[in-house]
């Protein structure tokens, strides 16, 4: 058991961004900016979608194909 001042590691370092980008989920598009990145994901905020469902992230003609981990009121990851 962990104690409550433990730190959290994570596998992957996070980087912060301001990168801002469209979100395409199956019946809506919506515009965000990714505001931390790392090699296991990012964090999107200005948008949220419901955990488990797929979407496209779209940022300078290139297009990420993504599946939402978490989500909160106005971003996800």
């Amino acid at each position: 058991m962990t104690s409550p001042h433990t730190p959290i590691t994570r596998a992957h370092k996070r980087t912060p961004v301001a990168i801002e980008v469209i979100v395409n989920g199956v019946l809506n598009q919506i515009e965000g900016r990714i505001c931390d990145l790392s090699e296991g994901g990012a964090r999107i905020d200005g948008a949220s979608m419901p955990a488990r469902s797929r979407c496209e992230i779209h940022y300078g003609g290139q297009v990420v194909y993504a599946i939402v981990m978490w989500s909160e009121f106005d971003r996800m990851g």
